[in-house]
């Protein structure tokens, strides 16, 4: 589904559900996928995820641009060098991403989105070593005590 400049958000169908835990209507073909279907296609690995569109801040709000084939190429060449190992717990209300599938933490995210992530806890990492420097440099000690509990 596309939205385009200069479209009307009233003209723009609602997402093809019929109702909750329900079948999905193909947009293809107009013929509705059992969830039971859907799930099983997702455990055997033939469903994926696609970069649909590209959101920016602008000076009025978010911009959202249509990604292309080029943009979707970067995406898919995301190469994070780490991924949250561990198998996700079965039985957890709510949480119903195994019956699709993603029995493990990391396939909860995609590779860019997983490189984001490390990025992120990269970068915190690196500011917490300025500040420890930076504190040091400006005469608080190296005791590694809090300050609640009377460090300098």
């Amino acid at each position: 589904l596309r939205q385009r400049d200069g479209a009307d958000p009233k003209t723009i169908k609602a997402p093809p559900k019929q109702k909750r835990a329900s079948s999905f209507i193909c947009l293809a073909c107009g013929e509705p996928a059992p969830l039971d279907y859907i799930r099983a296609e997702a455990r055997a690995g033939r469903m994926g995820a696609t970069l649909l569109a590209i959101v920016t801040d602008g000076a009025d709000g978010r911009n959202y641009y249509s990604a292309d084939p080029e943009h979707e190429q970067i995406a898919r060449a995301a190469a994070p060098e780490w991924r949250p190992v561990g198998a996700l717990s079965e039985g957890a209300l709510g949480f119903r991403v195994p019956l699709y599938g993603m029995d493990e933490y990391h396939k909860l995210f995609t590779a860019r989105q997983l490189l984001a992530l490390t990025t992120f806890s990269d970068l915190i990492a690196a500011a917490r070593e300025r500040i420890r420097a930076d504190a040091l440099a400006a005469g608080l000690s190296a005791d590694d005590r809090p300050l609640r509990e009377g460090g300098r």
